[in-house]
């Protein structure tokens, strides 16, 4: 699959992908390939079908993780194949949504309260206030605080979007942004 991958992947970065997309994409085609033991060129409909069922039936994978191999098969004969119409009878299977645990009020105080260093409440604190993932978290700086306006300021996102955030005032109090930082 060689000429194959490296033309996939080339249309991969017009496409302007992240690279974890890319490698996902390309891991999932590399598995339907290995599976039928020929060149996804050479397959049609049915040879897409037996692979998703062979990995829903036989490795019982979550309706999420096939959703990703339909994405990437798509993206393979649509775009790198020119053949749109080999994935035009699959949708994406539905996904059981589950509702996110809420701490109450008494149990977020609590644990933040069981937080012995400044700068990590600070953090554990924006990171829950705000709804950022962890690795915006990770890539925060001081400077994406604006206290005086009370937003914080998300430039790699999900998808690699920049987003601003409005925020109220206590993480902002606990990061200490007007005298001296504890995040320094």
């Amino acid at each position: 699959m060689g000429a194959l991958r490296d033309r996939m992947d080339e249309d991969l970065r017009l496409r302007n992908l992240r690279p974890s997309t890319r490698d996902g994409y390309l891991r999932c085609v590399h598995g339907f390939a290995r599976h039928h033991m020929r060149s996804p060129g050479e397959m049609d409909s049915e040879d897409v079908r037996s692979f998703l069922v062979y990995l829903r039936e036989d490795r019982e994978l979550s309706p999420s993780t096939i959703c990703v191999h339909i994405a990437a098969l798509r993206f393979l004969y649509a775009t790198t194949l020119g053949r749109p119409e080999v994935m035009a009878p699959f949708r994406m299977p539905k996904v059981p949504r589950k509702l996110p645990v809420v701490l109450s009020g008494s149990e977020v105080e609590e644990f933040f309260g069981a937080i012995r260093s400044t700068k990590y409440r600070a953090i554990l604190m924006t990171t829950y206030g705000a709804a950022l993932r962890i690795g915006e978290v990770c890539k925060l700086r001081l400077d994406d605080i604006d206290s005086k306006r009370m937003l914080i300021r998300v430039y790699e996102g999900k998808g690699g979007d920049p987003r601003h955030i409005a925020r109220t005032k206590s993480p902002l109090d606990v990061l200490g942004t007007e005298e001296g930082s504890v995040l320094g």
